[in-house]
């Protein structure tokens, strides 16, 4: 049985034995395409990877626009375009 064939008896059963019947009744759509979508955990971590490397590029530039390093520079020493530096400047006053 594939994984889409057991998760479907699953939320049948589920409707057919009064457990969480009008929630599944109501959303059985939403809960078959969560629990039968692939999970890439390559992808997840790649996106962790990138979110921490924005976060920690965000803080030298937070340290960089303190020091009164122009813009450009912050940008290309971080890689964050000019508007997001613009953008954390902000944040400061």
């Amino acid at each position: 049985m594939s994984r889409e064939e057991a998760v479907t008896d699953a939320v049948t059963y589920c409707i057919n034995n009064d457990i969480m019947r009008e929630f599944l009744k109501e959303h059985s759509g939403e809960v078959l395409n969560m629990l039968t979508a692939e999970f890439d955990i390559e992808k997840y971590g790649d996106a962790r990877e990138r979110r921490g490397m924005e976060k920690a590029n965000e803080k030298v530039a937070l340290k960089a626009i303190k020091k009164n390093i122009p813009i450009s520079d912050i940008s290309e020493m971080t890689g964050l375009t000019v508007e997001k530096i613009t953008e954390l400047k902000k944040k400061i006053k």
